[in-house]
């Protein structure tokens, strides 16, 4: 099916639920053949998958959320009406992207790559009908902004739900994603409800589970998570990469990773697959950091690099965990990943700070060494998030940042290579955004908090000028032309959209009409 190309997305094929049992199908399928090498027409095809397959999401439900109010005090309290306008539609939009799974799921699990999951929940939109890892965050923080609390907390069930079932959270909610998993967020999640709402209970069930994905993340070995790394000390760190153990293509892009693979050897192209899927478990797939030549996928190294942004996530992971267990009073808990966090910033200091640069970097774990003319991108910053970083960092960070090319009118570029990725130059991401404008704040620094402004000016100018052109929220925009969508990728650019929804209207209800068209420089569309 996927060789036919009758699918103008791969993704469309595995997503579409079966009306028979997989056997039957099967069966079926053979009989269509004269023999088992026997090729079919597109027109067989496609009336085998009309008579056999449902449409991609026929197995969801459209969830209006109970706890959606029309007009939440943090939007509604805008002054400008511009900003009141667009936020309260923005609002509006989670009903849209509200779904719940039906009950046939449950009954015949077998007919769906759709995982079942006890709450319903909120999906980026466009050809994303399922929940994503790491994209719930920024919904969550979004539904949160608008009151949202009930909604939010059933989303962070069902991540929870998922570590305690499948012992991670997978890349998303499909059995075909079941390989891999995505940054692991889900501890920033708890912690976003709690300072939401202060929920005891919730941080006494979660932290359990959150033990178990943070052992998941710290598996050594050839398939782990986590590799050992000599110090000059004569110490050892551990330190976490992105892998996958899969040696086949990815059933949601079956067609374009057996062409990626075509370019090598027939031995290799096992290898291949494992390295394409284990850049897919970054979230930024893909990118020019996972590719040794910059540009080709068949030359992905992703197992090889010890990532920064990883790192950073898993050492405020191992923070979040510290306050967490002092939180219920586990207080051996508590030192263990305290001492846990500072071991990991001790490593990154090490290894991954350039002075010249002046921004952490990338590691290049099987020789111990960054490459010091790698491209800046935005991952070198993400330590000013996680709060991994000294005071003469933060400083020499903000300047680095401040001078690095990345800022520009519609707000932070993914890297500087324009490689024709979607998580290179000039895209420009919602998470991405939040988490070096987070950063900045962090610092405690009035030049950081100046920068971080203007970069939320930016991004909040660009998504509301597109907003005004299409009336749509983009996956993703260009940094070079404010109020315009990215490009680049595997597939069309997505409408919707979660995580850009979620960061736009955290940022609202955080500053207000300080963000309103013409307060600041930044704005160029008034």
């Amino acid at each position: 099916m996927q060789r036919s190309g009758i699918f103008g997305d791969s993704k469309i094929f595995v997503d579409s639920p079966l009306r028979v049992d997989p056997e039957e199908a099967l069966r079926r399928f053979d009989a269509l053949r004269t023999s088992p090498t026997s090729n079919l027409s597109d027109r067989q095809l496609r009336d085998f998958v009309r008579a056999n397959f449902e449409r991609p999401g026929a197995d969801l439900v459209f969830f209006s959320p109970d706890d959606f109010i029309e007009r939440p005090p943090a939007l509604n309290s805008l002054q400008d009406p511009q900003l009141r306008e667009w936020a309260l539609g923005l609002n509006s939009f989670w009903a849209q992207l509200g779904r719940a799974t039906v009950g046939s799921l449950q009954s015949a699990p077998q007919r769906h790559t759709l995982l079942g999951l006890p709450h319903p929940f909120v999906v980026p939109g466009g050809r994303f009908v399922e929940t994503y890892y790491w994209d719930s965050f920024w919904i969550i923080k979004g539904l949160l902004a608008c009151g949202m609390r009930d909604t939010a907390r059933g989303m962070v069930l069902n991540l929870l739900h998922q570590v305690d079932t499948y012992g991670f959270v997978p890349n998303g909610a499909r059995a075909y994603y079941l390989n891999r998993s995505q940054p692991p967020m889900l501890s920033d999640c708890v912690l976003a409800l709690l300072e939401d709402s202060f929920d005891l209970e919730l941080a006494r069930a979660a932290l359990p589970t959150l033990l178990k994905e943070h052992a998941f993340w710290m598996q050594t070995g050839e398939a782990g998570h986590a590799v050992e790394v000599p110090l000059l000390s004569g110490e050892t760190a551990t330190l976490n990469r992105y892998v996958s153990s899969t040696e086949a293509p990815r059933p949601e892009a079956y067609r374009e990773d057996l062409e990626s693979a075509a370019a090598v050897e027939l031995p290799q192209r096992r290898a291949v697959f494992s390295e394409i899927a284990a850049a897919a478990e970054s979230g930024w797939d893909f990118s020019s950091r996972w590719l040794e030549d910059g540009k080709s996928l068949h030359t992905a190294r992703t197992s090889e690099l010890l990532p920064v942004d990883l790192n950073a996530i898993m050492f405020r992971f191992e923070h979040n965990l510290q306050h967490l267990a002092a939180i219920v009073g586990e207080s051996a808990t508590a030192a263990h990943f305290g001492a846990a966090a500072h071991s990991r910033q001790r490593a990154m200091d090490e290894l991954m700070w350039s002075d010249s640069r002046r921004q952490w970097l990338d590691v290049h774990w099987p020789t111990g060494s960054y490459d010091a003319a790698a491209a800046s991108s935005a991952a070198n910053f993400s330590p000013l998030w996680a709060g991994c970083f000294s005071k003469r960092q933060a400083a020499l960070a903000t300047q680095s940042l401040r001078h690095s090319g990345l800022i520009q009118d519609g707000g932070v570029a993914t890297t500087l290579s324009p490689s024709s990725h979607q998580w290179d130059w000039p895209n420009a991401w919602a998470p991405l955004q939040d988490m070096i404008i987070e950063g900045l704040e962090r610092t405690g620094r009035a030049d950081a908090h100046a920068l971080g402004l203007q970069i939320a000016r930016s991004w909040v100018a660009s998504n509301l000028y597109a907003w005004r052109s299409t009336r749509f929220m983009f996956e993703k925009y260009s940094a070079v032309e404010s109020g315009v969508g990215g490009g680049g990728g595997e597939y069309t650019p997505q409408v919707g959209f979660g995580w850009s929804n979620g960061v736009a209207l955290s940022l609202l209800a955080r500053y207000g009409d300080a963000l309103a068209p013409g307060s600041g420089e930044a704005d160029g569309h008034r």
